[in-house]
């Protein structure tokens, strides 16, 4: 069955995006006096980069771990090697580019959201 070949992936995926979900569809002002005819898009727009970017980081996660079992497995033949050296330098580069916009994205979100007031 094809299933049990991508169960752990799920699993990890799901175990590293429900929080971001759960944080993605609440809100802080529901209640008697919340204005429904308002809409703050900033939040939303925070929590869908999150989402997106915690996708991109379980990928990148992924990839450096296929990369690892590779390199084991090669066994000294070279294009395996090759292959191998090619997908770790680029998950560690996704990984690295994934939080370097996190970090970005957050600074200039919040002194966007700052100035705005």
């Amino acid at each position: 069955m094809k299933l049990k070949k991508y169960f752990p992936f799920l699993i990890t995926l799901l175990i590293n995006l429900s929080p971001r979900i759960v944080a993605a569809t609440t809100t802080e002002n529901i209640g008697p006096q919340a204005n429904l005819y308002t809409l703050d898009i900033k939040p939303f727009l925070f929590s869908i980069a999150n989402v997106v970017l915690g996708i991109i980081g379980v990928v990148s996660t992924v990839m450096l771990l296929y990369g690892i079992i590779v390199k084991i497995t090669a066994g000294g033949n070279e294009d395996s090697e090759t292959h191998s050296r090619k997908l770790l330098i680029g998950a560690v580069i996704g990984m690295f580019l994934v939080i370097v916009s996190w970090t970005l994205f957050s600074t200039v979100f919040k002194n966007v959201v700052q100035a705005a007031g």
